[in-house]
């Protein structure tokens, strides 16, 4: 069986979406008996796993997902998830990966990508697995192919294929999946100009989420009065702020939980939880499972 050990990145220049002129790749892999294995890591990036051929496992978060042919796996930035083929099975599936910056044309969805998507995972189960139907298989793979056959033989121009294609691919997805329309706010779009200080604000809170963050300072970062800040807040993120900073608290002790030379009290610390009876009760609240036993799922053991 091909094994990938488990990487993490420490920060986002590691990142495996490419460079600033190309914030994208496109991959694809084929078994027949050999089997396959990438475990549990992480990154910055959006990815999208299309299954082609055959079936397999893909884990997100605490979640595992049978997938088969037609079959598409939504992975957030930052979500741990690992994939996993059996041997003696003839698969295929690809692997597109993109900055959500990459759909800055709609600022509204490049928000709910990077920012509102992530949490999405953890109010409902399987909600990133589309399975698509049978008239719409042959479409949404072409679309595919023609990305990784551009990416791979990289003629001139063919940054703006793979770009084009990203967004084709986002859009066949916003038409035909509820997924993404269940993310994005109900109510009028936001301004442009508050989209942008918004998106500023949870940049820091997303920096900082380990630190002692006071609700007031936040909110005068925003230019905003406390008040008027937690209401729009929750319009946002569709919950309160200090329930979104223990999300990304718990989120990070995912990643961390991928170094087996850290303790549980040091994670613990690390991620900005003062007791680490504190940090068990929550981390079992929100995954199902103690972080001791969900390290043991990580790693295999």
């Amino acid at each position: 069986m091909t094994n990938i050990t488990p990487y993490w990145e420490a920060n986002k220049d590691q990142s495996n979406s490419g460079s600033i002129e190309r914030p994208f790749y496109i991959g694809t892999l084929q078994t027949t008996t050999e089997g396959y294995s990438i475990g549990h890591h992480w990154h910055y990036h959006m990815e999208l796993v299309y299954w082609a051929e055959g079936r397999g496992t893909v884990t997100t978060g605490s979640s595992t997902l049978s997938v088969e042919a037609g079959d598409l796996v939504l992975i957030p930035p930052c979500e741990v998830h690992a994939v996993y083929v059996e041997p003696n099975l003839a698969t295929s599936h690809y692997v597109i990966g993109f900055d959500p910056e990459l759909m800055s044309p709609m600022p509204q969805l490049a928000f709910d990508l990077k920012y509102r998507l992530p949490y999405s995972l953890h109010r409902e189960l399987n909600w990133n697995l589309i399975k698509l139907p049978n008239e719409q298989k042959q479409r949404f793979e072409n679309m595919i192919t023609m990305m990784h056959s551009e990416f791979t033989t990289k003629e001139t121009g063919f940054e703006l294929t793979v770009t084009s294609g990203i967004h084709q691919l986002m859009l066949f997805l916003l038409r035909h999946s509820s997924v993404l329309a269940q993310a994005a706010p109900q109510e009028d779009s936001h301004s442009g100009e508050r989209m942008h200080t918004f998106t500023q604000v949870l940049s820091f809170i997303n920096d900082h989420s380990h630190e002692e963050l006071n609700a007031v300072e936040v909110a005068r970062l925003a230019m905003m009065s406390y008040s008027r800040f937690a209401t729009v807040f929750k319009q946002f993120m569709h919950m309160p702020l200090l329930k979104y900073i223990l999300f990304l608290r718990i989120r990070k002790a995912e990643q961390l939980l991928l170094d087996p030379s850290k303790t549980i009290t040091q994670i613990a610390t690390e991620t900005g939880f003062n007791h680490t009876s504190y940090f068990i009760k929550h981390f079992r609240s929100l995954k199902g499972i103690s972080p001791k036993q969900y390290r043991k799922r990580l790693l295999g053991k």
